[in-house]
């Protein structure tokens, strides 16, 4: 009886994704369709496996098992206890994978029957990368006035951003954390997708595994295939003579896509790290070369072994001189991107007028409310008119003593700045406020004051706010006792506060006083 089997990772992605991709593996030729790199759903990965009965019998208690190798190797059995019929199929809940770090993990799967003697349809590997990891998203919107393109961008720890021009769209735009938008002549969206960062070292690690010299004509390339979208960091190269050396990247279509230059003071045969940052798109034929004359990079004249690879993600297959040469480049550091998370709008804003500032108010004596009316503007400023300024769209203010003050409003985008001034007459002294709505004492005072109401004034006392000098409302603490009402302020800061109740008569009277 032989038993043809596959696997089944199914993961939730952490913050976003839907659930589960089935993967089969056919195995004695094998074929994957699930993910290659994963994302665990908190810490750990549910493991199932698929098999499947090709025999003419029944078969029952078919014993399947995982060895897991890599960071944290170990071993996962079950049993189905579904009765197969001929040809049927049936998923074996192996257990779940924790992952308590990043990286690279080697799944072979195994199922067996006594007296089953053929064992090349029974075993198949894997090799899967598992991230664990949380993907906080910061964005910086751009902005500008008139047609031309901007620069957005946006950031996650130790993760890769994957652009996109829709929410919906499966094709990225744009790899890293800033992205060049087209010449817009109006503003549009695009959406940021965090990817968790998987490092990855291949290729060899030094020049010490085999016999090597150095190359003064550093004309030779190698050459690599790229299957998931990735940066590559850094690499390691050996000068043997101080110099400049000029490192390139080219496509299969021999076009320069990166380019960076470096200069080595220090050389015989030192190792020296180079960190590179290229963004590599999906594709096959890439080839890095390093032109210089005096350098002189180490590289190995035998010994090499082809492909240095993680299947289905990358892979450095040779280069264009020598199968057994390992030519200039060692420790090759990549990082791409596991699972992603869900996406966040960022916007590039085009502006083609400039900005109308605007504002109306709503006054309570010392507390003015003001509505903000600006349209185009991205960002204003205010002017109260007492000393004090305010960015918030729509802010609220308390001031300190009566008079008529002259309140500016200004509005800016990319195309200019505009301002709108109103005067205000405000009652908000002291001796005004007791004047015209009672008495508050002790004022100032450390713990409680107690406000008395003019004569003939009915409080709705379910109606008292308090607010704060920036216009803030605060928790009240209060009895009342006919026209009188004693308030508890050992709970609030020390500075100044406004307090309002309206009457049944529907007055809105206030008063002021200082916590110590």
């Amino acid at each position: 009886m032989k038993f043809l089997y596959g696997t089944f990772l199914s993961l939730l992605c952490l913050l976003q994704f839907t659930g589960v991709r089935a993967g089969t593996l056919d195995v004695g030729a094998v074929k994957l369709t699930s993910p290659k790199v994963f994302l665990c759903l908190g810490d750990t990965v549910p493991l199932n496996m698929v098999i499947q009965n090709f025999g003419s019998d029944t078969v029952f208690s078919v014993p399947v098992r995982v060895n897991i190798g890599g960071i944290v190797p170990f071993v996962l059995l079950a049993t189905s206890n579904k009765m197969l019929l001929p040809g049927d199929t049936a998923i074996v809940y192996l257990g779940k994978v924790p992952c308590p770090t990043n990286g690279l993990y080697h799944f072979t799967f195994f199922t067996q029957l006594a007296n089953d003697l053929n064992l090349h349809n029974d075993t198949a590997v894997q090799t899967s990368f598992i991230a664990n990891t949380t993907m906080p998203v910061q964005k910086i919107d751009a902005h500008r006035c008139g047609t031309g393109p901007l620069q957005i961008a946006a950031s996650v720890n130790d993760g890769l951003i994957y652009w996109y021009s829709s929410d919906t769209s499966s094709n990225s735009i744009g790899i890293g954390e800033t992205f060049q938008t087209p010449s817009l002549s109006f503003t549009q969206t695009y959406w940021a997708e965090p990817h968790a960062n998987v490092h990855v070292n291949l290729g060899e690690r030094d020049t010490t595994f085999s016999s090597f010299n150095g190359s003064n004509f550093l004309t030779d390339a190698m050459s690599f295939d790229v299957f998931e979208g990735m940066v590559l960091d850094s690499v390691k190269v050996y000068p043997i003579n101080p110099g400049m050396v000029v490192m390139r990247l080219l496509n299969n279509l021999n076009v320069i896509v990166e380019r960076d230059t470096f200069y080595f003071s220090n050389a015989n045969g030192v190792g020296h790290f180079v960190n590179l940052h290229w963004q590599l798109q999906k594709g096959v034929g890439y080839r890095m070369d390093a032109l210089g004359t005096n350098t002189g990079l180490l590289r190995n004249t035998s010994g090499a072994h082809y492909p240095y690879e993680v299947p289905f993600v990358v892979s450095i297959n040779g280069n264009t001189i020598n199968s057994n040469y390992y030519l200039y480049f060692y420790d090759w550091h990549f990082r791409l991107g596991g699972c992603a998370g869900p996406r966040l709008a960022v916007n590039a804003f085009i502006r083609t007028v400039p900005p109308n500032a605007n504002f109306s108010i709503q006054s309570n004596g010392a507390l003015v409310m003001f509505n903000n009316n600006s349209t185009n503007a991205d960002s204003v400023w205010w002017n109260f008119g007492d000393g004090i300024t305010n960015i918030t769209w729509q802010p609220n203010h308390l001031y300190s003593h009566s008079g008529l003050y002259i309140v500016t409003l200004y509005a800016k985008n990319d195309c200019g700045i505009d301002s709108f001034k109103m005067g205000i007459n405000v009652i908000a002294g002291l001796q005004d406020l007791q004047k015209y709505y009672g008495t508050i004492s002790p004022n100032p005072s450390s713990d409680y004051v107690s406000w008395e109401l003019p004569t003939g004034c009915q409080p709705i006392f379910s109606s008292m706010k308090i607010y704060a000098t920036d216009g803030t409302s605060v928790p009240i603490y209060s009895t009342e006792n006919g026209n009188r009402i004693l308030i508890d302020i050992n709970h609030y800061p020390s500075g100044n506060y406004i307090v309002e109740v309206r009457t049944q008569n529907g007055l809105l009277i206030h008063n002021r006083f200082n916590k110590l």
